[in-house]
């Protein structure tokens, strides 16, 4: 199993099936959070569904379509960040990730999308990386503002939160940005 260790609390770990039960007790301790900026949590019922999502994300991982790891937090799986929309013809990818309630403002998520960056430009070739954020989303959108990110343009309406319809930001990064920003910034190497 991919294993990343980020610093002495995080580490990010590829799911995998024996995950499914803490998984569906974060999204359960959470639910209210996280179901008001992402439309799966309404789907997610029982451990069943994680253990689907779980499997659904081996294969995509197989095919390197998507990537998704466990973001644990001091031994503890807090939350989940993963690249989707992987295009391999543009070499670009979209990064998207939620975290515990009770955990933010501690600069776990900044931390891990830096390292998610990192494998994505350097263990995967990818030119741009992507990430979107609901405008009312303040939080989500300090992560790509924090970490050099360009806000690009805003889809009007593209997302449903809590019921209505609402703009989403869309920020880039491009690897010669990364390499701009983050020379000097040493970063651990991919443990098996």
């Amino acid at each position: 199993m991919l294993t990343y260790r980020v610093d002495d609390e995080i580490t990010l770990r590829l799911l995998d099936v024996h995950h499914a039960l803490t998984l569906f007790r974060c999204i359960q301790v959470n639910r209210k959070h996280l179901r008001r900026w992402l439309l799966w949590v309404a789907e997610t019922l029982c451990v069943e569904d994680c253990w689907k999502f779980i499997l659904y994300t081996h294969k995509k991982a197989a095919k390197e379509e998507e990537f998704h790891f466990g973001i644990w937090y001091r031994g503890e799986l807090s939350g989940v960040i993963g690249a989707h929309s992987i295009d391999w013809t543009t070499k670009s990818a979209e990064v998207g990730y939620w975290l515990s309630e009770s955990l933010q403002g501690r600069g776990i998520v900044t931390r891990s999308v830096l390292h998610m960056i990192r494998f994505l430009f350097e263990e995967h070739d990818m030119n741009r990386v992507e990430i979107r954020c609901a405008l009312s989303n303040l939080k989500s959108q300090a992560i790509p503002r924090r970490l050099g990110f360009q806000l690009v343009g805003m889809l009007r309406e593209a997302e449903k939160v809590e019921g209505q319809l609402e703009n989403l930001l869309i920020f880039e990064l491009l690897r010669s940005e990364w390499k701009s920003i983050y020379q000097n910034v040493v970063v651990d190497t991919w443990n098996p």
